[in-house]
């Protein structure tokens, strides 16, 4: 759907002013959004467990849910999203235990 059918048939109804259980009209809500990237996480990481390399092409709704989740940070539809460039690149080191962002927020171009 286009911005403009958005606002035309839901006007004033944006992401950042759901409550964090209230779904998008004909969408999910916030919590829902944040447990299915979640979950959807560490499935990867785990069926790929014995891989050397991931790679994982998404949005930055997706990058900046998966970047708090990692690093123990606060996650809600009403907080301002990390600062995401376009096409930029993370690189997460995951050893046992241990995960850690090693590059953020790269752009070479």
């Amino acid at each position: 759907m286009l911005n403009e059918e958005v606002e035309r048939l839901y006007p004033g109804i944006y992401y950042n002013t759901l409550n964090i259980d209230e779904r998008y009209p004909g969408g999910e809500s916030p919590i829902e959004f944040y447990n299915r990237i979640v979950n959807g996480f560490e499935k990867v990481i785990q069926k790929n467990s014995n891989k050397k390399n991931i790679l994982i092409v998404t949005h930055s709704g997706v990058i900046n849910i998966v970047y708090r989740y990692i690093n123990n940070m606060q996650w809600s539809n009403k907080i301002k999203s990390i600062p995401i460039a376009n096409a930029s690149i993370y690189s997460l080191l995951i050893e046992k235990s241990k995960r850690v962002f090693e590059l953020e927020n790269f752009k070479a171009f």
